[in-house]
């Protein structure tokens, strides 16, 4: 596995469930320092990747920034936001605020993997603290018991959407092959031969010749 031709820096890309459909946050925590450079070349790879593999058609691109004004943010933000605007390949709609993105603003969101991976973690913190107060809301009485039953098959749908092993590029998970070898039972320790009796055979010329025959030839 290699960078690609004219990628000086791979980022994580992370597929994100949001109010209108899935969105891309990239970097999700690969590069905490970059260049202004390097978040033009993540614009254009989450912009071909939503186009190509998502089938989002001239995907919206967004710089995760604190206001939507183009002189605000740190020096990175505000030397990245004319390379961005300047770019032909992607279609750029300005800054996009951390509130703003869950609303599907954006279809790719560019950031530096430290901005990136916080605002990750934080959504993903928000969605099972709001789960987990819904539940105990609907566990308080049972009328909030019946209704929750009624609702049961939503909520679900719902979880699963932000669900971070249901979206959030996790690898599918599949029934493998135990890997521990198989114990075999040790054979059964072979029993010792029995002592020869008076009637043994005893080999004469390469065959077998019982004891009464071989006294008959003798006489």
């Amino acid at each position: 596995v290699k960078r690609l031709k004219g990628v000086r820096r791979p980022a994580i890309a992370t597929i994100m469930p949001g109010d209108k459909g899935n969105f891309m946050l990239i970097d999700g925590g690969a590069n905490t320092e970059v260049t202004p450079d390097a978040l033009n070349t993540f614009a254009v790879m989450g912009s071909v990747y939503m186009d190509k593999v998502m089938g989002v058609k001239d995907p919206k691109v967004g710089l995760l920034n604190i206001g939507v004004e183009p002189n605000k943010g740190t020096d990175l933000q505000k030397h990245a936001y004319p390379l961005l605007e300047e770019n032909e390949h992607i279609h750029f709609i300005g800054n996009a605020e951390a509130r703003d993105v869950p609303a599907c603003v954006a279809d790719v969101v560019v950031c530096d993997g430290f901005t990136g991976n916080v605002f990750l973690k934080t959504y993903e913190g928000v969605a099972l603290t709001l789960f987990s107060n819904v539940k105990d809301v609907m566990m308080k009485s049972t009328m909030t018991k019946l209704a929750a039953l009624i609702l049961k098959g939503g909520l679900k749908e719902l979880k699963t959407k932000f669900d971070a092993n249901a979206v959030g590029g996790a690898v599918p998970r599949r029934k493998w092959p135990s890997r521990t070898p198989s114990v075999r039972p040790s054979p059964s320790p072979r029993a010792a031969p029995s002592p020869p009796s008076r009637r043994t055979c005893r080999r004469r010329s390469g065959r077998t010749v019982p004891r009464r025959r071989r006294r008959q030839n003798e006489r």
